[in-house]
């Protein structure tokens, strides 16, 4: 089955773009720790290079440029070495639970994604315009424009220079 050209346009556009938004973010956490806490003890951060998400936190971890609702606060530059995602329990940690992801995970899957479609395109429209199907490359050199491909039944290939 052929992939649309507008899914394979947003693939690669849109895995980009996110990919370089959370590298913006991933490095800006290095100088800046954001987090937003309730009074049940459920937290939300971004800082060191991940995104964490805990409940249950204990009050005691409290620092005083933290409270209630979303905090921010500058520091020297670091990043934490992680794991790509880890996730805690009540048995392993002193939260009820716990789930982190460091930035960089998700910025190289969104990545390889966009860079995968790059290829795909590329190489479709290499074979098109030296005269073979885009999907089967099949060599289409003396076939009429406008039929279809004899090996694997594809359409035919839209501006072929040689047909």
């Amino acid at each position: 089955m052929k992939p649309h050209p507008r899914i394979r346009k947003t693939v690669k556009w849109g895995g980009a773009v996110v990919s370089a938004l959370l590298v913006v973010v991933w490095v800006a956490s290095g100088w800046l720790d954001v987090r937003w806490e309730d009074p049940e003890g459920h937290r939300v951060s971004v800082h060191g290079g991940e995104f964490w998400i805990a409940r249950g936190y204990p009050r005691y971890h409290q620092l005083p440029w933290s409270g209630k609702g979303i905090s921010m606060r500058t520091h020297a530059w670091s990043l934490y070495p992680q794991r790509p995602l880890d996730w805690a329990g009540p048995r392993t940690s002193k939260v009820d639970w716990m789930f982190s992801c460091a930035l960089w995970f998700p910025a190289s899957i969104a990545l390889l994604a966009a860079l995968t479609a790059w290829h795909l395109d590329t190489l479709a429209r290499r074979r098109t315009r030296i005269g073979l199907c885009p999907k089967c490359s099949y060599n289409r050199t003396g076939l009429p424009p406008a039929s279809v491909c004899p090996e694997c039944g594809a359409a035919a290939p839209t501006g072929s220079a040689k047909a």
